[in-house]
């Protein structure tokens, strides 16, 4: 993907920003050579926390018209610390896909408070799913709005699967626009997760 001047710009104030925040200690550099000039890491330091050239970090930084791997990308989000957050700024300022998310795949992948706020919407029926739209997490209200869920095998504990079952017709008065909607709904997901 072809990245605008702009975003070379934004991408290399961004590295710059975070190399400058990152305290040498902090990544084990106990002893450095002559005095220090910037606040957090130098170019070289980083550049070699990263595993890449001083050269082609510094072309990184001075915005210049180079294309840059996902694994340089990667290197540089490791050496710099960056969370998920920053690391998928990192990939989009550089025109590349970002690494997906870990997604919670079970119960026990949902943060507490997620959990907890489930709970305090009892009786009114809530649920948590994941990208798939797969349940992972229920209150008892959920339990009473679809009786038979708790006896679902879990690959058929999915909203869009459980759409398209026959008990679901009998709740919804507008079915096939519900179905519809819901099929728009995944297919829109989807695609955002892959452009």
């Amino acid at each position: 993907m072809t990245i605008t001047e702009q975003q070379r710009k934004e991408l290399a104030a961004f590295l710059r920003n975070r190399r400058e925040r990152l305290a040498p200690d902090a990544v084990g550099i106990k002893n450095s050579y002559g005095r220090r000039r910037t606040p957090g890491l130098r170019r070289e330091e980083l550049a070699q926390l990263a595993g890449v050239s001083v050269t082609w970090y510094t072309w990184l930084e001075q915005a210049r018209k180079i294309r840059v791997s996902s694994q340089v990308l990667n290197g540089l989000a490791r050496a710099l610390r960056l969370d998920a957050t920053e690391t998928g700024h990192l990939f989009r300022l550089a025109g590349e896909l970002a690494p997906a998310l870990p997604e919670p795949c079970s119960r026990e992948g949902i943060p507490e408070q997620y959990l907890t706020f489930l709970e305090f919407q009892d009786p009114l029926p809530a649920f948590i799913v994941n990208h798939r739209f797969d349940v992972l997490a229920w209150n008892q209200g959920f339990c009473a709005l679809f009786p038979y869920f708790e006896t679902l095998e879990q690959h058929r504990r999915n909203t869009l699967v459980m759409m398209f079952d026959e008990r679901a017709r009998e709740m919804h008065p507008n079915w096939e626009q519900d179905a519809l909607e819901a099929a728009a709904l995944f297919r829109a997901q989807y695609s955002s997760r892959t452009s």
